[in-house]
């Protein structure tokens, strides 16, 4: 419910060293909802107490992840500059940031851009995705994908760009073409995908018709690939629209085996609704 009071008395179950600690972590979580500077105190003192403990560690930046990002910004940027904070939890502290407020995107953002682990980097575009109130970063995101040498951020990149508003298909398509890591391709297909869905007038929708068409339809068909890609390259598909797009849905919801036959059809049907 809220209230100094019950911040106080959640800070006292967190800091209890006789409590299990699944009892403190749910006391975190109840911390992280009220959301007060008594609150981000309780559980900033909280990873000192269980330093070392990369679990709770862990539960305690997604908690501290749900604060506004005023209130957190100090404590992420110091402990993600530090050198000596190990890697798997800057990469968690940073994933947390996906349900923070939106002033964390220009930070993340930043991370994106200059972090030297690109997991780091990863973590960083995939919080940014979460971010989908966030519908203007679609320039910047693709001056990133352009400078990014890890075919993993970039997927990562990509998929950011799907909340964004006027995606630049036209330009996009070369960077995307000249991709050879299958996940970050299908990646950029369904950007494209999703950006001829908006503007099937625009000249990347021919282009995507006769180059990306066919080669998302194989993909889907394809069982050397996993199951994950082979959804996406559907997913490509349903977000284009185009007729091209729905013949290939057509022909893999007929021809090839559930569960991706399910996801055209599916797909089909949603095309086809007003």
């Amino acid at each position: 419910m809220g209230g100094e009071d019950v911040a106080h008395d959640l800070a006292t179950i967190l800091a209890d060293p006789n409590r299990s600690t699944a009892v403190r972590m749910a006391a975190a979580e109840g911390l992280c909802t009220i959301g007060s500077w008594t609150a981000r105190q309780a559980m900033l003192d909280a990873l000192t107490a269980f330093s070392g403990d990369d679990s709770a560690t862990q539960q305690l930046w997604r908690s501290l992840g749900q604060l506004s990002f005023p209130m957190v910004a100090d404590v992420f940027e110091a402990y993600l500059a530090a050198p000596d904070s190990p890697q798997g939890l800057r990469v968690n502290a940073a994933e947390a940031l996906a349900n923070s407020s939106p002033e964390a995107v220009p930070y993340l953002l930043a991370l994106a851009q200059s972090d030297s682990d690109p997991m780091l980097r990863a973590a960083a575009a995939w919080a940014i995705s979460m971010h989908q109130e966030s519908t203007d970063l679609a320039p910047g995101l693709f001056q990133l994908i352009q400078g990014e040498a890890d075919a993993d951020v970039r997927r990562r990149l990509y998929e950011a760009l799907l909340p964004q508003q006027d995606i630049p298909a036209t330009t996009l398509i070369p960077q995307v073409m000249q991709e050879e890591d299958f996940a970050a391709r299908i990646a950029g297909f369904n950007a494209i995908g999703k950006a001829v869905g908006e503007y099937p007038a625009d000249s990347a929708a021919a282009f995507f018709d006769t180059q990306m068409v066919p080669e998302l339809q194989s993909d889907a068909e394809s069982p050397e690939l996993t199951l994950n890609l082979r959804l996406r390259a559907i997913f490509a598909l349903r977000r284009a629209q185009t007729p091209a797009a729905q013949s290939a849905l057509a022909t893999i919801a007929n021809e090839t085996a559930p569960p991706v036959s399910q996801a055209a059809s599916q797909g089909l049907r949603a095309i086809s609704q007003p």
